[in-house]
């Protein structure tokens, strides 16, 4: 197991890729691609208002990919033609023959159940039932094995979610069965910190801690080279405002969701907060 306990995406992504690099457990082929691993892998972000990498050697970091999977977690939503516009490797992935054309998108899958957790939490802040199961063991995995159906080509990384609130502070526990360094986890960690602090200002109280667990953190062997280029970050450049989500802890939960299908739409919420300017200025370019 390995643990990494950081205050800021930045260190985290440069601490979770040299674990990889120079500390890997593994190296395995699945799908016949060379690729380092680490079983077991444990982050902790202890301010989740800081998930941007923006300030490391990073090449093609986007953060429009995070911001549009964010924002489409908070509005319950897929928007395949926005991701395509933004990374067009997302066109690989898409299926037009499945009701949602990528199948493994987390929008469609957290449907109704956020605004559950949220009433959950509300009645009972001590709960430890605020969870919402993203992998679907009927949808990804049994109709193509027993020949029933195709195999999907987007088949969802990350198991579930479980929000906590201790302390009068809202935690959000997050278990992926698959975790590529590289190219998905800052994208994943900004996704999901944009949804904790979102739920966050639906409860009325500051998000907490962030804590990312994959059972495989790996690296691809075609991304070995780039990857040891990196180098620690210049804290000029660091993120120095929060990122506080979706709205404001004055709204309620379909107001924050309205907030997130206009930005996704490409529009400016009324009195948008700093944090939705920034989600608007990085996704203007392509909705």
């Amino acid at each position: 197991m390995v643990q990494v306990t950081v205050s800021d995406m930045n260190t985290g992504l440069y601490e979770a890729t040299h674990h990889v690099l120079d500390s890997y457990d593994h190296i395995v082929s699945p799908r016949g691609m060379g690729t380092f691993e680490i079983e077991s892998f444990h982050l902790e972000l202890k301010d989740p208002h800081r998930p941007l990498a923006n300030a490391i050697n990073r090449l093609s970091y986007l953060p429009a990919i995070g911001v549009a999977e964010g924002l489409q977690l908070v509005a319950e939503e897929s928007r395949p033609e926005l991701l395509c516009k933004i990374a067009p490797a997302f066109s690989q992935f898409i299926e037009p023959k499945f009701a949602t054309p990528l199948h493994g998108a987390y929008g469609p899958r957290v449907r109704g159940r956020v605004r559950k957790v949220i009433k959950e939490l509300a009645e009972d802040p001590n709960s430890r039932q605020g969870v919402i199961t993203v992998w679907d063991n009927y949808s990804d995995l049994a109709p193509w094995r027993r020949g029933s159906g195709p195999k999907p080509k987007d088949i969802p990384c990350t198991i579930g979610l479980h929000f906590m609130l201790r302390r009068g502070m809202l935690n959000l526990h997050v278990h992926m069965r698959s975790n590529d360094v590289w190219l998905g986890l800052p994208y994943d960690v900004m996704q999901f910190t944009i949804l904790q602090c979102s739920v966050a200002n639906a409860l009325h109280v500051e998000a907490g801690r962030y804590f990312h667990n994959a059972d495989s953190l790996h690296m691809y062997e075609r991304d070995v080279v780039k990857a040891r280029a990196l180098t620690k970050f210049d804290h000029r450049r660091s993120q120095l405002w929060p990122m506080t989500g979706v709205g404001t802890k004055d709204m309620s939960w379909e107001e924050i969701q309205h907030r997130a299908r206009t930005l996704l739409d490409g529009g400016s919420p009324r009195d948008m907060t700093q944090t939705e300017g920034f989600f608007h200025r990085a996704l203007e370019t392509y909705a």
